[in-house]
């Protein structure tokens, strides 16, 4: 339906966009990420979560299939990817848009100092960061790299840390 809202949009699939300069990853790089972050196959599941990919040219398209093809290759199984051209996005509401982090008051209020409006906070790669971090994603290593570029205070800082040291903690790392 156009202009779906959360509680109205029927069946449908879960998306993200990927903004991205080509001068620091390729097309290629990014689909041969997503191929290699799917497990095989992906039979049986709802429309909400199924494993789509969407192309904007021909030139995409042949891209997705020729390295879909290689990783199934690779693998010995096929994917249950659904290859569809790009017609519109949807952007989910505020409150759905880095979850994670805006669990974290601190954290969302340190961000909201920098980023005034919803739409540059959901836009923004630092808080992208942030909330990957509070989700488990990263390690301390890669935190310490990026930690000062991030905009938090240093009650900020050290509420991070503390989530990420507990995280390497529990992967034994």
């Amino acid at each position: 339906m156009p202009d779906p809202e959360y509680k109205n949009m029927g069946d449908h699939t879960e998306k993200v966009q990927i903004h991205y300069d080509p001068d620091i990853v390729s097309y290629e790089e990014l689909v041969e990420m997503f191929f290699d972050t799917q497990t095989c196959p992906h039979l049986n599941q709802s429309n909400q979560y199924r494993s789509i990919l969407f192309y904007e040219d021909e030139n995409e398209k042949d891209i997705i299939l020729r390295i879909m093809e290689k990783k199934e290759k690779d693998k010995g199984e096929k994917f249950d990817t659904d290859i569809r051209p790009f017609k519109n996005f949807y952007p989910a509401e505020d409150y759905h848009q880095k979850y994670y982090f805006k669990r974290i008051r601190k954290l969302y209020h340190d961000m909201k100092e920098i980023y005034i409006s919803e739409k540059e906070l959901t836009m923004s790669t630092a808080v992208g960061h942030i909330n990957g971090y509070v989700h488990g994603h990263g390690n301390n290593e890669m935190l310490k790299e990026e930690i000062h570029e991030l905009g938090l205070t240093e009650e900020g800082k050290e509420l991070l840390e503390s989530f990420v040291k507990e995280f390497d903690k529990r992967k034994g790392l």
